[in-house]
């Protein structure tokens, strides 16, 4: 679970898609007493908001050496497992349709959609085959009917049961080898979108440093981690706290651990913006906040806000009131 939550949080506007390793007690042939353990699971893709998939082929080395050094083979069983990030957990067409797709590779084929709240829906399938052997009866010239077999063929259908669910319980403790890989798929994606937008590409002005708010969140800054607007409205957003691992999304997703309800936590956010804000740049004194930067900051800050207005609409009142606001927090602050 720590590690879907990990994923969750840091791809959440698309979907990925992952090879799932799992066990099985029991038996097919009897469904209701059958258990299916999952064990582990080896991101393979980062994909748009409505889609993703990989080919086993690309890749297979990364998936192949995860599985030798996690001992991941023997009795354990290769599935899939894909996000629906912020929709909810259902078997579209497409993925039945990857179902049926991949069915045939497998003696059985487990299947698992996730989203950002941590629901899950799985469905396990397996393929029939019937043999058929048609006897066609036709009349002769007399009008007696006699038979004539015709080429025998297999017929093949896709079964599958629904499973339950028991969700184990939460301990948030990831490992820096699934950060890589995570941090390994997303730059693989976002290499794939600048591949296709190349041509579109208009070159930045020699000596030009773009600002954070003219950057998506996503924008990675060149040492690798998060940029320091990140950090600074996540600090904010967390009243003091970075939890590291978090993405903004995921930080108002749990704004519940600041504020028992969305206005009360509107209202924190602004009341305390010059507090945090001095927290943590280390400033003591507010007579000692350089205005120019602190304004600048402000107006990223509320820009990036509104950029999260469609699923968390309440920070457009953030956003309203820390503007407005902006004259009487200023007042505290001169330029140094």
């Amino acid at each position: 679970m720590h590690k879907l939550r990990y994923i969750c949080n840091e791809i959440y506007k698309e979907e990925w898609s992952a090879a799932l390793f799992y066990r099985v007690k029991g038996s097919i042939r009897n469904p209701s007493k059958m258990k299916l353990t999952v064990v582990d699971f080896f991101p393979m893709d980062k994909g748009n908001a409505a889609h993703t998939e990989y080919d086993l082929d690309q890749g297979n080395n990364a998936l192949v050496g995860y599985m030798m050094e996690n001992e991941l083979y023997g009795n354990i069983i290769l599935g899939h497992l894909h996000s629906h990030n912020t929709m909810a957990v259902f078997f579209s067409p497409e993925d039945t349709g990857e179902l049926q797709r991949n069915v045939s590779n497998h003696n059985i084929y487990l299947s698992l959609i996730v989203n950002n709240k941590m629901d899950m829906t799985a469905r396990v399938a397996y393929e029939a085959n019937c043999v058929v052997n048609p006897n066609f009866v036709a009349r002769d010239e007399n009008g007696d009917e006699y038979n004539i077999k015709g080429n025998e063929y297999t017929e093949s259908i896709m079964c599958y049961h629904n499973v339950e669910i028991i969700k184990p319980p939460e301990i948030f403790n990831v490992d820096s080898k699934f950060k890589e890989r995570i941090a390994e798929i997303i730059k693989e994606a976002e290499k794939k979108e600048a591949e296709k937008k190349a041509k579109a590409l208009v070159p930045v002005t020699q000596g030009y440093q773009p600002q954070f708010s003219e950057w998506g969140e996503t924008y990675p800054p060149q040492n690798g981690k998060t940029s320091s607007m990140d950090d600074l409205l996540k600090f904010i957003l967390n009243n003091g706290k970075n939890y590291g691992y978090e993405t903004i999304h995921a930080v108002l997703n749990k704004r519940e651990r600041v504020a028992k309800t969305d206005e009360e936590y509107v209202k924190f956010v602004v009341e305390n913006y010059l507090k945090l804000y001095m927290k943590y740049f280390n400033v003591v004194d507010a007579n000692q906040v350089n205005a120019n930067k602190f304004i600048n900051n402000l107006d990223a800050v509320i820009k990036t806000l509104t950029s999260f207005e469609k699923a968390f609409p309440f920070v457009v009142n953030i956003g309203i009131q820390l503007q407005s606001y902006k004259t009487k927090l200023l007042s505290n602050a001169t330029t140094t």
